[in-house]
């Protein structure tokens, strides 16, 4: 229960109430997803260490100590900063490795699971051009490690044993990595979708109280506008004051219609049109047949 609820905490880092939701979860995707590299560089400085190649296990430590200004960026910066941040750590730590372990050693996996990351963390029309930058920046580095294939640039010449353990090591964890971040972001865009649904109800549900307070306004001023008109005699301005409250009662209507319906979105125009008729015909005495209305 600890070391869930710290975890807990470091995913909420960064969490500001001025975020829209998609700003939210997007920090907490980054946040999480930095937990999980960094458990990674972890493992994998173990295991170098493990085969004697401690040369190659300071890149993972060097990852892990500089792993937390992610955390540091969203928290004092923004999350535009830490996804930067996370992705040219990421790929600039790919390079050195490739250049070290060759590319017998499979390290070009765990470009999917980062690619995939970025993909859903980025594909949004508020962070298109930082989606954009951060590819080139993939890209980049791709060729440089594929050129280092080429030109042997590979400063270590590791054993055959050795590459293939590291083969199987690289195959197993960045297949787990992609399994986690797709756990990662779908379990955050699934709390995100939850959140905008409760935003949207609760939404609707003070604008029909809105609506239904206009109502009762209205009926207040139409009620006014009654006993004003009780004490008038000009014939002309009483039909003034007619006209009036008429066209109080229609507004009035229209917020009732508004109320009453389940889909704010849409106005029951059939129905308002036929109750308008109806109290035009009974407000001005008007005999049955004289008017008629059709409504599609």
């Amino acid at each position: 229960m600890f070391i869930k609820q710290k975890i807990d905490k470091l995913i909420s880092v960064g969490e500001r109430e001025s975020y829209q939701p998609w700003e939210v979860f997007l920090t907490r995707k980054l946040n999480s997803i930095t937990l999980v590299g960094t458990f990674n560089m972890f493992l994998g400085a173990c295991f170098f260490l493990y085969l004697g190649y401690p040369g190659i296990a300071i890149d993972c430590i060097a990852v892990i100590f500089v792993a937390p200004l992610v955390f540091i960026f969203n928290k004092y910066k923004n999350y535009i900063w830490s996804a930067y941040t996370f992705y040219f750590i990421g790929f600039s730590f790919f390079i050195s490795m490739n250049m070290k372990t060759g590319k017998d050693s499979y390290l070009l996996l765990f470009y999917f699971p980062l690619i995939i990351s970025l993909a859903q963390l980025l594909g949004r029309r508020e962070t298109l051009k930082h989606l954009i930058y951060i590819s080139i920046f993939y890209f980049f580095t791709i060729i440089i490690t594929a050129i280092g294939y080429k030109n042997n640039w590979q400063t270590l010449s590791l054993p055959q044993d050795v590459v293939s353990n590291v083969m199987v090591f690289n195959i197993i964890l960045s297949s787990l990595t992609a399994i986690t971040f797709i756990i990662i972001v779908v379990r955050e865009s699934m709390a995100q979708e939850r959140k905008i649904k409760k935003m949207l109800s609760e939404k609707e549900i003070l604008l029909s109280e809105v609506f239904h307070r206009v109502k009762n306004n209205m009926a207040v001023i139409y009620s006014l506008l009654q006993l004003q008109s009780g004490y008038i005699i000009d014939p002309a301005m009483i039909n003034v004051f007619r006209d009036s409250q008429s066209r109080i009662k229609s507004m009035a209507l229209i917020h009732e219609k508004l109320y009453q319906t389940h889909d704010l979105a849409r106005v029951p125009l059939g129905s308002y049109v036929r109750d308008i008729g109806n109290r035009i015909i009974l407000e001005f005495e008007i005999e049955s047949g004289q008017i008629q209305y059709v409504v599609h």
